[in-house]
């Protein structure tokens, strides 16, 4: 990897004269053909931030990476902060997340199922954000590298650089772009990239994450757990058709994965139906009581009636009306 200095001796000329006097290029993270991505400084806040440069003569299209982000407004995605450019170059500068990358945490060994799937529940969050924009954002460059693990646990999801926003009138992708290995089928130029381009790039990641690998046909072999296998080949399925329609939908499955849900559900049910047996059984051996109470004591009842209206009309004043009232109590 070249040195910052190394970069900028090539050609110091070519980056905004703005850009250099608001910050100061302190390491270059990566340096590809068509553009230069550098840690950076702010040089009167003192805050470190992440500047993507695009170099004009050798991009296949015009970057939109800075309209995208800036149109962005998530925990889980880097912030906008600005953009520079001259005739030369585009510098579009966001937020610097602090962490380690999924491949840096994958370095020694794969993840268990328990490490990979809260992992891969963030994303699918993060996908149902971007993928509920209008129009929706397809991130088409989700690997390892570009998952950020921060310091307080949660992930976060980076470079947009190939980024781009659906048409629902286009076939397919004008430029073919993306990470061999995880790019789905469709950024080669079968069909236009949607949303479940993402979910077959977020399969990919799954099989690497827990078992290190990302060729199909091994992870197939060596993944175990039959509920992830079957999300895992439906995640990764060269029909967009026959993949989950959507990244909520993904994570339900995932959600499901272990079989705990199933279980506490029926155990539920079964607590349930236990319950209402029992309040059968209450219920029918009240009644039975109370009808034979009733059989029991019914004669004495009406007795007590009797004597009660005796009792009352004797308090009576005489009239007719309490007469006849009187006479019909002791019909009664």
């Amino acid at each position: 990897m070249p040195s910052v200095n190394q970069v900028l001796d090539l050609d110091d000329l070519r980056y905004p004269q703005d850009f250099l006097n608001q910050y100061e290029l302190l390491e270059c993270f990566a340096q590809k053909t068509e553009s230069e991505t550098f840690l950076v400084k702010n040089r009167q806040s003192g805050e470190f931030a992440v500047a993507k440069c695009y170099i004009r003569n050798k991009l296949l299209s015009e970057p939109i990476e800075g309209q995208i982000l800036n149109s962005l407004h998530h925990n889980s995605l880097p912030q906008f902060i600005g953009e520079y450019e001259n005739d030369e170059t585009i510098c579009v500068v966001r937020e610097y997340i602090q962490g380690i990358s999924l491949l840096e945490r994958t370095n020694d060994r794969s993840l268990t199922e328990r490490e990979a799937i809260p992992i891969l529940i963030q994303l699918c969050d993060i996908l149902t954000y971007l993928h509920s924009q209008c129009p929706p954002i397809i991130h088409r460059d989700i690997k390892p590298e570009n998952i950020i693990l921060a310091e307080d646990g949660s992930i976060k999801l980076i470079d947009f650089g190939i980024a781009r926003t659906y048409e629902d009138s286009r076939k397919k992708d004008t430029i073919i772009f993306g990470t061999q290995g995880y790019a789905s089928p469709e950024q080669y130029g079968f069909s236009q990239t949607d949303c479940r381009s993402d979910l077959f790039s977020l399969g990919i990641i799954m099989g690497y994450l827990l078992t290190g690998k990302t060729d199909r046909e091994s992870v197939a072999k060596t993944l175990t757990n039959k509920r992830i296998l079957h999300i895992y080949q439906k995640c990764t399925d060269f029909s967009p058709k026959r993949r989950y329609s959507s990244a909520t939908n993904l994570k339900r499955a995932l959600l499901r994965s272990d079989g705990r849900r199933q279980k506490t559900f029926f155990r539920f049910v079964k607590i349930a139906l236990f319950s209402v047996f029992l309040f059968g059984i209450g219920f029918f051996a009240g009644r039975f009581v109370c009808v034979s109470n009733f059989h029991s004591q019914g004669k004495m009842t009406k007795k007590r009636k009797f004597l009660y209206n005796i009792f009352l009309c004797k308090k009576k004043k005489k009239g007719t009306s309490n007469d006849k009232r009187c006479q019909n109590n002791y019909n009664d």
